[in-house]
């Protein structure tokens, strides 16, 4: 999913994909706690648990923002794991890719 914000100084495009990693891991946290639970399984139940965080390790946000007061892109990756923050001056920004997806109903997105 990607929210745009937009000020008359600042841009800012940010991409979540966490939701989408929390619906796909919710099956093993729900496996990993029963097992752990109801069967007294510390094994298999943390088996289940390591393996539902390694899933949503691959689910990063990203957020770019493009702001004209300090001619400055800075980006932010975050996940289970990381928390990266780079900045750029926009006068390095030498392209900019445009991508247009369709849908069935002829709806377009760039």
């Amino acid at each position: 999913m990607k929210i745009f914000t937009q000020t008359l100084t600042q841009l800012t495009i940010q991409t979540s994909s966490t939701r989408d990693g929390l619906l796909l891991i919710y099956p093993f946290i729900v496996i990993g706690l029963g097992q752990i639970i109801l069967a007294s399984n510390w094994i298999g139940g943390g088996i289940f648990l390591l393996f539902s965080l390694s899933l949503l390790d691959g689910a990063i946000d990203e957020t770019y923002i493009f702001d004209k007061t300090f001619s400055k892109m800075t980006i932010k990756r975050r996940a289970v794991w990381l928390h990266d923050v780079t900045e750029y001056p926009t006068r390095k920004i030498s392209a900019v890719e445009l991508e247009e997806i369709g849908d069935s109903d002829r709806n377009r997105i760039y």
